[in-house]
């Protein structure tokens, strides 16, 4: 009964029959004869936890991947012990489990093989470790290190022949190309391989080699090559029965479909996702569509609720692309509730993490949230200096034109340079579509309306507005719904939302500020880096400007503008009458995917 469940689960994992392979292997180990060598045994439960973690079975795969560690140190099988580590740290990962934990698995198994002596077999499994290496500190944006480990790795790899491992080598060597900005030449040479892999018959390799493809081309905002990847890589893992890499293939190709504006499929694949038995890694992208889907639809405590949930997860698992998607949707979810505050206290964690590792691609969506948070909050300087430090780490990213713009808009709105606010809102609904960001798009439209009407266009103001709210009612979005009205309203009044710190501009607003504070010309000169007769200058307009004759008076009046609570960064959220709550529906569809 042993030899032929045996023979039947390598049979069937030859042919990628994933689940029959896994019932095929458990019941071998359940026929195992007590004389089976140890040597045996080991390779049978290393066998039964590849099929195990094949169709997520996450808890055996992590048990039979100990017990097959235990029985080759049994049998003096040091090398092959020592690659089981790879296995158990991936099995921890998936289960929720740190990158620092998965590369400290494979720290020991280092340590494990290099104090063998040389052999062929040594050296394939350092030309392996080293791969497996490369691939988690890429995840943990350790960058110059994964690109050393992986040139490494192929060099090695290819000098032994081992063409899987040199395989997977080119593949973390064309994501670290995507992630430091080259991302058309790394995706080009990433697809390559993975389809090269796919031709080989390496299937762990290709399908895991799809799958961070499509995540790092969404994550660039190249869309088509994200598609592309997730066409392919969806099809194949298919193919072999592989459902973590599907899972988050498909959680992906979701966010993409949120992005697009087309809710309600990205809804529905989420729905799915989360439906399904996966890893708790494969489930995180599917948790944050979910509350995006909710945010857009107005639905704040069931939105927050998702995302506090993801942004707890992916802290868990200590990779920043788990942590800053979540992030970004409460820092969005915090402008809809009015409270920048935390708004801006997750837009200066984003920067300080982005800044940190190296990553930009993630920063991107949290520019223009983090500059109106600031803004809201009557701090423009801040906006200013946030932004710079932003737009340093993103230099050079042709990808980051969009959000760069939008947010230079803002801050040019503020200080009521209306013309080059426009020119760079034009750019930016222009640059967030051609991304297909709808959401940001959307906003950016309606930051343009608002733009429009302070130059007295109400007519122009009133296009905008109106292809604004059609978008927004197509996506059923309350709270792009609720703005649009509000600005309409104000419009037909022919009014305009002014500054709270109107009639000054936000410079003249910074000087009021530190003349609340006590500075004195010279010291204000000093903190804004101004000459001494700008800062004068600065005082007397302010003066003027509020009919008053005394710093104390002017001191009173930023008072007034700054102790009341903040008002919201974006108008209350009232759900009209012709838009419906998104609700939940607990019918779970499979729909096609690209």
């Amino acid at each position: 009964a042993h030899r032929a469940a045996l023979a039947g689960a390598r049979a069937a994992g030859r042919v990628s029959a994933r689940q029959e392979a896994y019932d095929l292997y458990r019941r071998a180990i359940d026929n195992m004869p007590d004389d089976l060598p140890v040597a045996e045994q080991a390779r049978l439960y290393e066998e039964f936890s590849d099929a195990a973690a094949a169709i997520e079975r996450n808890e055996d795969s992590l048990a039979a991947a100990k017990r097959a560690r235990q029985q080759y140190l049994a049998a003096g099988m040091a090398i092959q012990a020592a690659g089981m580590l790879t296995t158990i740290g991936g099995c921890e990962g998936r289960d929720g489990g740190s990158v620092t934990r998965i590369l400290e698995c494979n720290a020991q198994a280092f340590i494990e093989v290099e104090a063998q002596p040389g052999s062929p077999e040594r050296e394939a499994m350092l030309a392996n470790l080293l791969s497996a290496r490369a691939h988690d500190e890429l995840d943990a944006l350790q960058l110059d290190a994964a690109k050393a480990d992986a040139t490494e790795a192929l060099a090695r790899s290819e000098a032994i022949g081992d063409l899987e491992v040199a395989a997977e080598a080119r593949l973390t060597a064309a994501r670290i190309e995507i992630i430091r900005g080259n991302h058309a030449s790394g995706l080009a040479a990433g697809l390559e391989a993975a389809r090269g892999a796919r031709e080989a018959g390496f299937e762990s390799v290709s399908v895991t080699g799809y799958r961070n493809l499509a995540i790092s081309a969404a994550r660039v905002m190249d869309y088509a090559a994200a598609e592309s990847a997730i066409g392919e890589g969806l099809r194949y893992a298919d193919e072999i029965e592989q459902s973590h890499c599907r899972q988050m293939m498909a959680a992906t190709s979701a966010l993409m479909a949120w992005n697009a504006g087309r809710w309600d499929e990205a809804d529905l694949i989420a729905r799915q996702e989360l439906a399904e038995r996966g890893c708790r890694r494969g489930i995180l992208g599917a948790i944050d569509v979910s509350g995006l889907v909710l945010m857009g639809r107005g639905e704040i405590d069931d939105a927050r609720g998702r995302l506090d949930e993801s942004l707890a997860a992916g802290r868990g698992v200590a990779e920043l692309q788990f942590i800053l998607p979540p992030l970004w949707g409460l820092q969005e979810l915090d402008l809809l509730a009015g409270d920048p505050k935390s708004a801006a206290a997750r837009g200066a964690e984003a920067l300080d993490l982005t800044i940190a590792s190296g990553e930009r691609a993630l920063l991107m969506p949290f520019v223009v949230p983090s500059v109106r948070a600031l803004l809201a909050l009557h701090r423009p300087d801040e906006a200013e200096r946030w932004l710079a430090g932003a737009r340093d780490h993103l230099a050079a990213w042709d990808v980051a034109t969009a959000p760069l713009a939008h947010a230079d808009a803002l801050l040019r709105l503020a200080t009521g340079s209306l013309g080059a606010a426009r020119v760079d809102l034009e750019a930016a609904v222009l640059g967030w579509t051609e991304r297909h960001r709808i959401w940001e798009a959307t906003w950016a439209r309606l930051d343009l309306a608002q733009v429009l009407m302070r130059m007295n266009r109400y007519a122009e103001a009133a296009a905008q507005l109106a292809t604004a709210r059609e978008t927004a009612a197509g996506l059923r979005s309350v709270p792009l719904l609720a703005h649009a009205d509000e600005l309409a309203r104000v419009a037909r009044g022919r009014g305009a939302i002014q500054d709270a710190w109107h009639p000054l501009t936000a410079r003249e607003f910074e000087v009021a500020r530190l003349i609340a504070d006590g500075f004195t010309n010279a010291e204000i000169a000093d903190s804004l880096t101004i000459a001494p007769k700008t800062a004068s200058a600065h005082v007397e307009h302010i003066l003027a400007k509020l009919g008053v004759t005394r710093r104390a008076e002017i001191a009173a009046w930023t008072a007034t503008v700054m102790l009341p609570a903040a008002p919201p960064a974006r108008p209350a959220i009232h759900r009209p009458p012709s838009v419906e709550p998104s609700g939940a529906s607990t019918a779970f569809v499979r729909v096609a995917r690209p």
